[in-house]
């Protein structure tokens, strides 16, 4: 008995030492793109939800899973809606009631790679991929910046992004209702400005670099704070 009772100590021993390694080891991150508000992972958007805070003050912002439809038809007013995603194809109904609550004086902001369906008809808007265009050009390890086309915002060598991740640009756009508010350091647009009716809408195909591994790397949470600050706050 005395022999079990020896195992069973080694046994517990091991599996404590076990436990105790795991608790104070690194823990393994989950790459995973998910621009959920409360993932601390890299490419969630935790952090950036803190800074929403400080750019809207004593103002609410709800997050929720609602439809762009059922979400505006819950509103009386004209609101700030924002969006990431890898690709933004809302339904029918949904662009009408976002492009509604623009014409009466809202703003949107969305972020997505890919743009398609009703929502990217009606604007006259696809994005493109300069790694597919030009093959072979570009290390994709490098390092590359994005700049606002307004020099007073910040200089160009501050706002630095791996390059695999801000590859995506607008391709088509109208030119004659947008302007160009950020450009990538080949010169080509990711970030526009709509208008549309009263209000405004702002289209960007880089969401990845909102996401927590790059917001909080270097001084690129100003930029990102700029990006956004575009927003009106009354609203």
């Amino acid at each position: 008995m005395r022999k079990d009772w020896k195992y069973i100590a080694y046994f517990s021993a091991a599996v404590i030492i076990y436990l105790f390694v795991k608790m104070i080891s690194p823990r393994e991150l989950d790459w995973t793109i998910t621009y959920y508000h409360k993932d601390k992972n890299p490419h969630g958007t935790y952090a950036l939800h803190r800074v929403m805070g400080s750019l809207f003050p004593e103002k609410q912002i709800h997050q929720g899973n609602f439809t762009i439809y059922e979400w505006y038809d819950s509103v009386s007013q004209p609101v700030n809606f924002i969006s990431f995603s890898t690709m933004f194809n809302p339904g029918k109904e949904d662009v009408l009631a976002l492009l509604k609550n623009i014409d009466q004086g809202g703003t949107a902001f969305i972020a997505a790679q890919y743009f398609s369906g009703k929502f990217a008809d009606t604007l006259g808007i696809s994005t493109s991929d300069y790694f597919f265009n030009f093959p072979g050009s570009f290390n994709r390890n490098d390092s590359a910046h994005l700049e606002f086309t307004n020099p007073n915002l910040s200089p160009s060598n501050e706002n630095v992004f791996p390059r695999k991740n801000i590859h995506n640009y607008f391709s088509t756009f109208d030119s004659t209702r947008t302007q160009v508010v950020v450009k990538n350091d080949l010169d080509l647009p990711v970030t526009l400005k709509i208008t549309w009716g009263k209000g405004n809408l702002y289209i960007n195909s880089t969401p990845l670099i909102f996401t927590n591994v790059y917001l909080l790397q270097g001084t690129n949470h100003q930029f990102i704070e700029r990006t956004l600050s575009h927003l009106p706050v009354a609203d």
